[in-house]
């Protein structure tokens, strides 16, 4: 599978997703999924072939399907997962990071505003099912985005000692939690964000709501294995 310069066929597309054929093709002729081109083979049709990121579309829209949602909101939702590209996904915390490095003034409003972007981001993973694996899929793809947010939001949280790193750590959770295996991993970054140096005072004092979403993370199926 994922011949042809790493690109999949319709069937190779439903195997992989655990779907038939015919859904995969129903989701290709409605906007769902879109072809790489149209491959066309002698006395054998058109064959449509789909890159590494339709893959990954289509574990959400199988996903979605599964919770009988109609096809306008899995046509939103696969909509938009097309529209957090990498630059999408740190640009506010990037924006407001090079505000600070310029000397610039900052007030609560710039972080609402970097934060809210974030929290967005990770209420629509969210809404698309803690247990669902295209989260983790979408992730493993895209590690270098999760480094980088995380480098952000701790220039940002160094500029905030108080309150707002609680803010900024928070808003950090919703996107690097979704794929943070283990609680320690989350720790050691708050560890790097906070300036805890002791695992337990972390534990004790860390913003409670964080905590329990951790662990709620932690302790769903999606990241048993």
């Amino acid at each position: 599978m994922g011949t042809d310069e790493d690109t999949y066929s319709v069937s190779e597309i439903a195997r992989a997703i655990g779907e038939k054929p015919r859904a995969v093709q129903f989701w290709a002729d409605m906007g769902v999924l879109q072809p790489e081109g149209d491959t066309y083979r002698k006395g054998k049709g058109v064959h449509r072939r789909f890159s590494t990121s339709e893959l990954q579309y289509a574990y959400a829209a199988s996903y979605l399907a599964g919770t009988n949602a109609p096809l306008s909101e899995i046509l939103a939702a696969v909509g938009r997962l097309r529209r957090l590209t990498p630059e999408r996904l740190v640009e506010a915390p990037t924006q407001l990071a090079e505000k600070i490095k310029s000397g610039a003034d900052v007030d609560k409003f710039d972080v609402a505003n970097a934060y809210i972007e974030m929290m967005e981001i990770g209420a629509f993973y969210s809404s698309l099912g803690e247990g669902s694996h295209i989260i983790i899929v979408y992730h493993k793809v895209n590690d270098e985005v999760v480094m980088d947010v995380r480098f952000w939001f701790k220039r940002i949280a160094e500029a905030f000692k108080n309150d707002m790193a609680k803010y900024a750590s928070f808003a950090l959770h919703n996107v690097i939690g979704f794929k943070a295996i283990r609680f320690d991993d989350i720790a050691n970054t708050l560890e790097a964000i906070q300036g805890y140096r002791d695992r337990e005072e972390l534990r004790r004092v860390g913003d409670e709501s964080f905590i329990f979403s951790c662990r709620a993370l932690i302790e769903s199926t999606a990241f048993k294995s």
